[in-house]
């Protein structure tokens, strides 16, 4: 059994407010109707990309260990293990081979010190552990990991991206949108935001800190059409 805790995020754009933004822009610029698929289609296309490219969004999961137990099936939304603690104290993450050529025995029982990811036959990721618990070792693992966004389908739902990152999805749809309509420079202006966005994320990540506060205002990524405002729940 885990748990889940998402690191706290700030009160965002909804899937409502980025079609009204793309739309907006595009008509601004082209007159043209864009269909609500296509711009929703868009924006989770977006989201999914900026998360995968940035390795932005982070969540911990916390498992009860029991003895003998080596093997944790981690979440669907997994990507890529950042750090994992047994009883508070950090594992080793190392090579599924590497381990097993150091140490053949893998069921030898002991306290964890390293741990290592596994593909599963259902085409999902595993935690394990070495050594396996043994008995009177059984403790609390919590894992960080990089996870990938839930889809966006629910008008009033937002994405699980802190300000101003949560314009990426809006300058991706507005360059998908501008580019079926053939606007080769309004298209490059979208993506050339997106990328903006992206490369600050990117640096962002690196900090030692990983703070997420000092980037709540990033001059000039803001709104693509500063003349619209955001709807505040409206139907």
């Amino acid at each position: 059994m885990s748990t889940t805790t998402a690191i706290p995020g700030w009160p965002g754009l909804t899937l409502r407010d980025m079609m009204t933004l793309v739309r907006a822009d595009v008509v601004e610029k082209s007159g043209e109707h864009i269909t609500d698929a296509e711009i929703e289609l868009w924006l989770n296309a977006g989201l999914s990309n900026f998360c995968l490219e940035t390795r932005l969004l982070t969540t911990s999961h916390t498992f009860n260990s029991a003895a003998a137990g080596r093997t944790y099936e981690l979440p669907s939304d997994f990507i890529r293990l950042e750090a994992a603690f047994y009883k508070g104290t950090e594992l080793l993450q190392v090579d599924d081979l590497a381990i097993k050529k150091e140490f053949p025995n893998l069921n030898l029982p002991g306290t964890p010190q390293q741990c290592y990811i596994r593909g599963t036959r259902e085409h999902t990721f595993a935690l394990w552990l070495y050594p396996v618990p043994a008995e009177g070792e059984a403790g609390a693992i919590e894992i960080w990991m990089e996870q990938i966004p839930k889809k966006m389908e629910e008008l009033d739902e937002s994405p699980i991206l802190p300000a101003p990152f949560d314009m990426a999805p809006v300058w991706y749809g507005c360059f998908m949108a501008h580019r079926k309509l053939r606007q080769r420079v309004e298209s490059s202006d979208a993506i050339g935001m997106y990328e903006r966005l992206k490369k600050e994320a990117i640096r962002l990540r690196m900090r030692p800190d990983r703070s997420l506060r000092a980037m709540t205002d990033v001059d000039g990524m803001g709104s693509p059409h500063p003349a619209v405002t955001i709807p505040t729940g409206t139907t």
